[in-house]
């Protein structure tokens, strides 16, 4: 059965901004190409032969866009710039090699294997690797931000929505201000209320994952465990962490786990539902 392309990924959206004008302006040209890769005409030889051309043209563009990326990250300082580069040079040898074996694919291998490596590889990546970059950069104010419920977040599933929605509120208490004295205690308060209520929250999703017979079901969870077991992690900290220091902590969470596990993970579950009914 041919893979549905859910076309809404190849939009690009503010959230996956990383605060640099440079760097989101060429995320949104490879979006821009990655989509009209994806939406080319391949009826003939010449339709074929045109999008091995803009294959072509993204890996180029891709290999810049990574040199630019990597030096704003120098000149920043973002500590985990070894990492990233490896990643990059993954990312480019991956779509090297499946360059190399282009003529010698079908037109719907080529579709398939393309949009499996805008998918895994480089949607993902700007939503999860490169959002790290930003949250290493921003002061404290604005990860603050980062707890506000969007309209992109949404699903499509009412229930889910609604359960997200009641996740986002308790975050923004987490942020309240309060009183000096007040603090550790409403930071433990709140980080408990996150802790149990997304324990609730992923049971009910995973038997709504178990009802229509998810196909990624497993990994999803695996995915649940690993959000649970860093909250966990903060919640063991806390006692040892200046309330700076815990407030920087949990935005990452909210916004490198929470959010970029809406975004890629439970929207594909929406999608996945609707295109199987």
């Amino acid at each position: 059965m041919k893979k549905k392309i859910d076309q809404n990924k190849l939009i690009w959206k503010s959230e996956f901004s990383i605060g640099n004008y440079r760097i989101d302006n060429e995320h949104i040209k490879l979006f821009e190409i990655a989509k009209k890769a994806l939406n080319a005409k391949k009826n003939n030889t010449e339709d074929v032969e045109k999008l091995k051309s803009i294959i072509w043209s993204l890996y180029e563009y891709i290999g810049t866009h990574f040199k630019n990326e990597e030096k704003f990250m120098s000149e920043i300082e973002y500590p985990d710039l070894p990492r990233h580069k490896t990643i990059h040079k993954t990312l480019l040898d991956n779509l090297h090699q499946f360059i190399q074996t282009l003529n010698d694919l079908t037109i719907d291998e080529i579709e398939k294997q393309l949009y499996d490596f805008i998918e895994d590889y480089f949607i993902r990546h700007i939503v999860k690797e490169d959002k790290r970059i930003e949250i290493w950069n921003l002061s404290l104010k604005r990860l603050r931000k980062s707890t506000y419920w969007l309209k992109s977040y949404e699903t499509g599933n009412e229930q889910i929505d609604t359960e997200h929605k009641e996740m986002f509120e308790i975050l923004n208490d987490a942020f309240e201000e309060v009183e000096e004295d007040q603090k550790e205690a409403k930071i433990k308060k709140v980080l408990k209320r996150l802790y149990d209520f997304l324990k609730i929250h992923f049971k009910e999703e995973e038997a709504y994952m178990r009802d229509i017979d998810y196909p990624q079901y497993e990994e999803h969870l695996d995915l649940h465990n690993e959000i649970i077991n860093e909250c966990n992690t903060l919640l063991e900290r806390i006692n040892d962490m200046e309330d700076a220091l815990f407030e920087r902590e949990l935005a990452k969470i909210i916004d490198r786990d929470i959010i970029e596990h809406i975004l890629l993970e439970d929207k594909k579950i929406v999608f996945w539902e609707n295109q199987n009914r």
